[in-house]
């Protein structure tokens, strides 16, 4: 957080009813949020968790991942906004994401971005992303929509998505493979 505030030293002998007179007068303030952090890009919060005791007695409980994210502005910070759990419990899947098989991690980013492009599609497309600070929601979504659809608009995605979703989501799941593991 960087904030610079410029305060008036001394009166000045100004004429000027719009001078400032009084000692310790705010002649100018800015404030700033920086991320350092991966440029200013977020961290993907993850956690690998046993299901059977996080969400027992859920429908969740049952599922080899879970994408938790607290819909609401596209503006609000993505790494507290969103978190995906693995769940444990599918061990070959829990290894196999931990180990960074390329598979894995393509079919479950696949199936996040998708959710999340998805949702705001449905319900949030009259936002501007391109508005959206960097590290929020809005501007994860527009890398996303950039790698998958590169020179779409919103509505020939959102096209595309309701007349031919299998293309749709062909789109996403290559934009998500991340290469192959070392």
């Amino acid at each position: 957080l960087l904030e610079l505030q410029i305060s008036l030293l001394a009166p000045l002998n100004a004429e000027s009813k719009l001078s400032p007179k009084v000692r310790g007068a705010r002649l100018w303030q800015k404030r700033l949020d920086i991320l350092i952090e991966d440029g200013g890009d977020s961290r993907f919060p993850i956690e690998a968790v046993n299901f059977n005791e996080l969400f027992k007695g859920k429908l969740q409980q049952y599922s080899p991942w879970y994408l938790h994210w607290q819909r609401g502005s596209m503006r609000s910070d993505f790494s507290g906004t969103v978190r995906l759990y693995v769940n444990t419990e599918f061990s070959e899947i829990s290894e196999r994401f931990t180990n960074g098989d390329r598979a894995t991690l393509q079919a479950i980013m696949g199936d996040v971005v998708s959710q999340m492009i998805e949702s705001y599609l449905d319900e949030d497309s009259s936002d501007d992303l391109s508005e959206c600070d960097v590290g929020s929601v809005g501007s994860q979504i527009r890398k996303w929509l950039d790698l998958a659809f590169p020179g779409k608009t919103i509505g020939n995605i959102a096209t595309l998505k309701n007349h031919n979703p299998g293309e749709f989501r062909a789109c996403i799941l290559a934009s998500t493979d991340i290469g192959a593991s070392e």
